[in-house]
């Protein structure tokens, strides 16, 4: 299985010490990801099986259900990767749905 680590926010809740974008490597920024995803995920799905979508925290992502919709309409298998802070309903309606295959909550945060 080939993995696409998809970091499409970096707005966090926490302040982990550890965290690349609170150690100065990656600045936070406020421009938020404006660009034509369907494409993206449908060149993703020619060299990768999954796309796993990180942070920062990808609830925090407005469009999130979209994106995770245009992958999986291309055949990627879905994931995200979150601090669980998010309420319980909110990521479940993920995986109700059938639009996301794994939910990962981080425990290290």
């Amino acid at each position: 299985m080939k993995n696409l680590y998809f970091a499409i926010t970096n707005k966090c809740r926490l302040n982990c010490v550890y965290c690349y974008y609170n150690n100065g490597v990656i600045p936070r920024s406020r421009n938020p990801l404006n660009f034509r995803y369907k494409a993206l995920f449908k060149a993703i799905s020619q060299h990768f099986n999954r796309v796993v979508f990180t942070g920062g925290e990808p609830t925090l992502f407005g469009n999130l259900p979209e994106y995770i919709k245009s992958a999986k309409a291309e055949g990627l298998q879905t994931s995200i990767c979150t601090d669980g802070l998010s309420s319980n309903s909110y990521l479940m309606d993920f995986f109700k749905s059938g639009i996301i295959d794994i939910i990962n909550i981080s425990l290290d945060s």
